[in-house]
């Protein structure tokens, strides 16, 4: 609160914030907000969230920032109430062409995207296709072309970046460099800025298959030879450490040895093959996967009373040591699997670690196929869902999620009602500590769904809330379009922020107007604006006003607290008012001049103001600090004004 004492002249005091939640969020702690939200009907989409989840990229054909001056797809980051135009020229030229995102650092510090379009002066053959990355506000080229005169004849294909950006790999047939002039497919790399060719130009066509996190091992498949220890010409896979030269990771293969996987740290390779690598241990012509770790080829996908037969094994996960594979196969590697006895075998999820083969999902009735989701770094918690029956489960034959926990298996589709009904559920994501998972179901198992299309849920300890509100107005346009189920798209590492896409109007600033045109009732584009949302868990604003006084004379505005702080966690804040809550006459005034994109309204009476718009923490500090008061009297009755922030 904030007192305006007046005797001719007018004294501030104390100052305070309340802050007001929908009773929806009060109860569930979390509110859902736009991330692309703006009028118009263009629709967006979800590309990219940082680890933290403070920054969400997501691309658009409209114009949301007046330096976007063309209606071509560009990319954009919301940062809290910021937002910026990523996929943006440093050479002043604006040719209006689209970008398309490619890939990002987990903290969203270098955005690469896609464009025909040149964005910088360094970039000579405008209408080709070239990589840029936007790092630190500038745009540089990716795919620099170090030939004089030299022009792209060729889109680029598969890409991958390391954590800290440093390193960007891409394939592409240009020859970017001096030695490589056969036209073909090379793997090439962007580190810190420069130009190298990683596999050996003129050698043949080379695939880009993986990197290590760091980016010092890129991975890259081929059936040309390029060592001489490669003396077939099958598939192999090769590898190439900190741009010194390619080394062969399948030897003595003759059959196509296929990309499987690394761990994160690349220091272990995965790859499939049909061929036997082990005449004691695999004596099947089946598909199976093998590892090569320090020089050593090793069979994956095998145990202790593994028998011959026709059943292919293929790569999920590795941890990000490597010490932990997981594999799926019909094949019985346990004599508890026993899916295939009555039938055709079901696929399983099998570990294998220190030699030894553990089954994963080993369910207790009902058979069935099942979809790995996810394994965390150290390869000790496992996800999946599937229809078939683990732990207790009793709505036999709908899709439940999994978490498998060495050895333990629980269900994360638990519901808060209707927990064992007639629905399907599947997984969707965890928390990095585990204490929250997110799984998708078309039931309606949590209090505030009513109605009958697929929601986000979040399970959080023992607790199951709804994570997609039901919008006000009932969904309308179906079954020409499924714009009645939102759809996840990732969450933070903390699991507090969720982001999903929508096509129905969930916030009040998402006004977009979904045009039904009856003479063209199949046409998608009628009917479907998508936005992107994210639910968050919700902040706490303050506002510190200056325990201080301040004097004003009559008939002069001034600032009534021009020192107040306000923070907000998110950093994205909808809207503030001003009251005059004790002494308030109508000769008092209320000012405030429109900035930022926050505009502020007086109500009828005079004595509350109120400010809308989206904005930053910093933007609706600088917006209530210049809020004035002034008084039209030259002899107030009261002596004090109470003026809650």
């Amino acid at each position: 609160m904030r007192s305006l004492v007046s005797a001719g002249r007018l004294v501030a005091a104390v100052g305070c914030l309340a802050l007001a939640l929908p009773a929806a969020a009060e109860a569930s702690h979390r509110i859902v907000v736009p991330i692309s939200g703006a009028p118009g009907n263009s629709s967006s989409e979800f590309v990219a969230g940082s680890a933290d989840g403070t920054k969400v990229l997501f691309g658009t054909s409209q114009a949301l920032v007046p330096e976007d001056q063309d209606d071509q797809g560009d990319i954009y980051q919301r940062e809290g109430g910021r937002l910026t135009l990523v996929s943006t020229a440093d050479n002043g030229f604006d040719v209006p062409q689209s970008a398309s995102f490619v890939m990002a650092t987990p903290d969203l510090s270098h955005v690469v995207w896609r464009t025909d379009e040149s964005m910088t002066f360094d970039d000579f053959d405008n209408g080709q296709s070239d990589l840029y990355v936007r790092s630190g506000g500038d745009t540089q080229l990716v795919t620099e072309a170090q030939i004089p005169g030299f022009s792209s004849i060729n889109p680029v294909l598969f890409a991958g970046i390391s954590t800290n950006g440093s390193h960007i790999v891409f394939q592409t047939n240009e020859g970017l460099l001096v030695g490589d002039s056969d036209g073909l497919d090379d793997v090439y790399e962007s580190f810190n800025g420069t130009v190298r060719l990683l596999s050996p130009g003129g050698s043949g066509p080379v695939s880009f298959r993986g990197m290590s996190a760091d980016g010092t091992h890129v991975f890259m498949s081929t059936t040309a030879k390029l060592l001489g220890a490669d003396g077939d010409d099958a598939a192999d896979v090769y590898e190439n450490v900190n741009g010194a030269g390619v080394s062969l990771l399948t030897p003595g293969t003759a059959a196509d040895a296929g990309w499987a996987g690394a761990s994160s740290d690349g220091t272990h390779v995965y790859f499939h093959t049909t061929e036997s690598l082990n005449a004691v241990l695999d004596t099947d012509s089946s598909k199976d996967v093998y590892e090569r770790a320090a020089g050593a080829t090793t069979l994956v996908s095998t145990s202790a009373t593994a028998g011959s037969g026709d059943f292919d094994a293929n790569f999920q996960r590795a941890s990000a040591d490597g010490s932990r594979v997981l594999f799926s196969t019909g094949e019985g590697l346990d004599p508890a699997d026993t899916d295939g006895a009555g039938g055709d075998p079901y696929d399983d999820l099998y570990l294998r670690s220190a030699g030894a083969t553990t089954l994963v999902s080993g369910g207790e009735s009902f058979d069935s196929s099942l979809v790995f989701s996810d394994m965390t770094p150290d390869g000790e918690h496992i996800f999946w869902y599937s229809a078939q029956t683990f732990a207790g489960d009793l709505d036999f034959g709908f899709i439940d999620a999994w978490h498998w926990n060495e050895g333990t298996i629980t269900r994360v589709s638990v519901g808060a009602q209707d927990d064992q009904g007639a629905h399907d559920d599947s997984f969707a994501a965890r928390s990095g500590d585990l204490s929250s998972f997110f799984f998708q179901s078309d039931g309606q198992v949590a209090p505030g769904d009513t109605d009958a299309y697929d929601d986000i849920y979040e399970r959080d300890g023992s607790t199951t809330r709804l994570i997609t509100p039901t919008p006000s107005e009932p969904c309308t346009v179906e079954p020409v379009s499924d714009r009645c189920v939102p759809k996840f798209k990732g969450t933070s590492f903390d699991g507090d922020r969720v982001w999903f896409t929508a096509d129905e109007n969930l916030h009040p600033l998402d006004d977009d107007i979904v045009v039904d045109d009856p003479s063209t009732p199949f046409e998608r584009e009628d009917q479907i604006t998508t936005d992107v949302y994210e639910s968050r868990v919700v902040g706490t604003p303050t506002v510190d006003a200056t325990d201080a006084a301040n004097a004003y004379l009559e008939g002069d505005p001034a600032p009534i607290d021009p020192d107040l702080t306000v923070s907000e966690a998110t950093d994205d804040i909808f809207g503030a008012s001003v009251e005059i809550t004790a002494g308030f006459e109508a000769t008092d005034v209320l000012g405030f001049a429109d900035q930022s994109g926050i505009t502020g309204s007086l109500n009828a009476a005079g004595d509350t103001l109120t400010l809308t718009g989206r904005g930053t923490a910093g933007d609706f500090e600088a917006a209530l600090r210049s809020v004035t008061y002034m008084t039209n009297s030259e002899t107030p009755s009261g002596d004090t004004r109470t003026v809650k922030f």
